[in-house]
């Protein structure tokens, strides 16, 4: 009786014993593969205020353009990172070096980007590079490589400002360009404004007339004659106010008051004569 016993609980300990080397073996397989694991595909982090959602790449269906494979960039931030609806957020993008588009002059008066725009915007998941549309016609600042945050902020309400030479017209959103205090009010420079709208000639090459909601001009009041329009030298002094839209000048060129338009809708530029 008690050898059947000492054999049957050796039985019992060796099956034991296989049970636990063959679950190793399972174990030691699993670390060592580098297959499909969720988690392990290119990311981007998604940072809004005090939260950064790490947005694994490959859980999207991947597009096939120029034979790379892109993800859609509206489907990481709303499915990815549960940001919903896009109109309701603004973006600026980072790379990996710490390069962003709101820190280049080529993109001043374009980010923060409306959301609405991420719905034709891609990342190429090899290069983690931004791809947009080419019908926007974005400069090369918004093609950002090797892309590490998509950095969200709420949406602002933005007055916006036409600007146009020649046939050419770019509504420029004020809020999107860097603000000072001027005659104790907020304001943009008119220099920024104008260089928002990209227009290939530099300031000093260009003179602007404006005109407000009304229709009014500078040029209309016999006290602004031969003051419109203004050259690029002295737009450089002009200010725009974000609450009234009023042009605001500086003392020194001792502007009449024709030209403190309120309500400017129009800043038509042209080539210095």
């Amino acid at each position: 009786m008690k050898a059947g016993f000492k054999w049957g609980w050796m039985i019992v300990a060796g099956l034991l014993f296989v049970l636990m080397a063959l679950g190793c073996d399972d174990q030691d397989v699993n670390d060592d593969t580098d297959g499909d694991v969720p988690g392990d595909g290119p990311t981007v982090e998604v940072v809004y205020g005090d939260d950064t959602t790490t947005v694994d790449l490959s859980q999207f269906e991947a597009t096939e353009i120029d034979g790379e494979a892109h993800v859609s960039l509206a489907d990481v931030v709303m499915d990815g990172a549960e940001l919903a609806p896009l109109g309701d957020f603004e973006f600026d993008f980072a790379a990996s070096d710490g390069f962003t588009p709101l820190g280049s002059p080529n993109c001043l008066g374009i980010v923060p980007l409306p959301g609405e725009y991420l719905t034709q915007g891609q990342i190429n998941i090899d290069t983690m590079r931004l791809v947009w549309d080419e019908t926007l016609e974005f400069p090369g600042c918004l093609s950002v490589k090797d892309l590490a945050q998509i950095i969200v902020t709420d949406a602002v309400e933005s007055a916006t400002v036409e600007v146009t030479f020649g046939d050419a017209s770019v509504d420029v959103r004020l809020a999107t360009l860097p603000s000072e205090t001027f005659q104790d009010v907020e304001a943009v420079k008119l220099a920024d404004v104008i260089a928002a709208a990209h227009f290939e000639p530099e300031l000093a090459d260009l003179q602007a007339d404006f005109e407000a909601s009304d229709g009014f001009r500078p040029g209309n009041s016999g006290n602004c004659e031969g003051i419109t329009p203004v050259a690029g030298a002295d737009l450089e002094l002009g200010y725009l106010s974000l609450d009234t839209l009023e042009l605001l000048w500086d003392d020194e060129l001792d502007f009449p008051g024709c030209m403190g338009v309120e309500d400017i809708a129009l800043i038509e530029l042209s080539d210095l004569l």
